[in-house]
């Protein structure tokens, strides 16, 4: 077996463990818990035996003090009607309060985080809370979903059934207090650690720049930094919510669960922060990770469509509603898997060939603008170096014509000192030095038998 086939197995394996366990959590949401993991037995263990979640019913006044500091999903109903589910997955270890307690408290007191359709029932005392512990906010977000599938709580539906003015205001909201958050937060460390640095600089380097002058620079890199700051923020920030925004009129006309609205649109905008913050490289990667999102959806929309045709048909056999939901889960996990081996093939194909396209492209624009450069330089040296050699000859070629002059009208008149005069005038000429300055010296030469005449 090669090692892309153990590979895509073990993905098969997972994802047909986490679509398993969302249908059965779907028929029976007690279970909670975290996904099924084949790979993972103890975790696989504790939730055949139910060890996972475990669920208990107060009344509403009384969550602030009884409910547990746990993550967890919980059911708010007036007399016995459950009206409102919602979950409560914030556990920082820093909180004496958190996690169900600290949702269902805001619940009781009607704090501005509580929806506001609670009102009528929170001082009443036939409101009770029932809450399930459920170990990770994974697990909240997915039993939650079922919960509200199953009871179809009013209060839920009056919270998505919003003014769509008010969606755009809450957007405007979270956008500038994001910018003004983002920016005050950057801005603020960059001006201390700036203070810091000049006031260590001054100390160090005190005639470098005199103290008004640092005070106006530190000003001028804070101003800059708030303008790049704002920037930024803007293009993450708005940005970010166009992207939601698409995605959510996108998915829309396909009248998914809300569940899985939410869920697609938090993961895509997730997606979108890290391809601006730099932690996904490229645009080839958050493009395939969009699209392994987009199928995780259209598989869990094929699995219900699928359970829905196999239920009828598994009806007559014992437990043949949960047998029709494991099988659709498993064709929905392998769906999955191959889906996004087949992504990633298709992207990286495509981009690579983008990619080599673009190196083709850049590279002859490289050549282009080499030769634009050099060609101007070529042809100016070329006509220098012309120039050069034309002026070279011209002057040689005047050496000579007077050089010769010189030593014709030398012969003529019998003149040997003149003559030989131009003689060494044209060896200088060419860089070469006669051994004799006159004919005396030539004739000692010639009569010295030790010396030796070289033509």
């Amino acid at each position: 077996m090669s090692a892309t086939s153990v590979s895509v197995t073990d993905d098969v394996v997972r994802e047909i463990g986490e679509q398993v366990s969302l249908a059965l959590r779907r028929h029976f949401p007690k279970l909670g818990g975290t996904p099924l993991d084949f790979t993972n037995g103890i975790l696989l263990y504790q939730a055949h035996l139910g060890m996972s979640v475990s669920s208990s019913e107060i009344r509403l006044q009384d969550a602030s003090e009884r409910a547990p500091n746990e993550v967890g999903v919980y059911v708010i109903k007036h007399k016995g009607k459950v009206v409102y589910v919602g979950r409560a997955i914030e556990d920082r270890l820093s909180q004496s309060t958190k996690g169900l307690r600290k949702r269902l408290g805001e619940h009781a007191r009607g704090a501005k985080t509580s929806s506001q359709g609670l009102d009528k029932y929170r001082n009443d005392k036939d409101t009770t809370a029932e809450f399930y512990r459920t170990g990770s906010g994974a697990a909240a977000k997915n039993l939650e979903a079922e919960l509200i599938d199953k009871y179809d709580p009013p209060e839920n539906k009056r919270k998505e059934k919003a003014d769509p003015s008010g969606v755009v205001k809450d957007a405007s909201k979270r956008i500038t207090g994001n910018i003004i958050g983002g920016i005050a937060s950057d801005v603020a460390v960059f001006a201390c650690g700036g203070a810091a640095w000049e006031i260590r600089d001054a100390y160090r380097n005190p005639d470098t720049m005199p103290l008004l002058d640092r005070c106006k620079r530190l000003i001028s890199e804070i101003w800059e930094r708030i303008k790049f700051s704002l920037k930024d923020r803007s293009l993450r920030e708005i940005g970010s919510e166009i992207f939601t925004g698409v995605v959510s009129a996108l998915a829309a006309p396909l009248k998914m669960a809300t569940a899985a609205i939410g869920k697609i649109i938090s993961v895509l905008r997730r997606l979108w922060m890290e391809f601006v913050d730099g932690k996904i490289k490229s645009l080839a990667d958050l493009i395939a990770a969009c699209l392994k999102a987009l199928v995780v959806v259209a598989s869990a929309a094929v699995a219900l469509l699928l359970e829905g045709e196999l239920r009828p048909l598994m009806t007559p056999i014992p437990g043949g509603n949960v047998l029709a939901a494991i099988i659709a889960a498993v064709v929905a996990g392998v769906m999955i898997a191959i889906s996004n081996r087949c992504i990633d093939g298709i992207v990286r194909a495509l981009f690579g060939m983008l990619s080599a396209g673009t190196r083709a492209r850049l590279r002859r624009q490289e050549i282009q603008r080499v030769c634009e450069e050099a060609i101007p330089q070529l042809i100016e040296d070329r006509e220098r170096l012309q120039a050069l050699v034309d002026s070279h000859f011209a002057e040689r070629e005047a050496l000579l014509d007077a050089t010769f002059e010189d030593m014709q009208s030398a012969r003529k008149n019998q003149d040997f000192d003149g003559f030989l005069k131009s003689l060494i005038t044209l060896n200088e000429a060419y860089g070469k030095i006669l051994p004799w300055a006159s004919f005396d010296e030539f004739d000692e030469f010639m009569l010295d038998d030790s010396q030796t005449l070289k033509l």
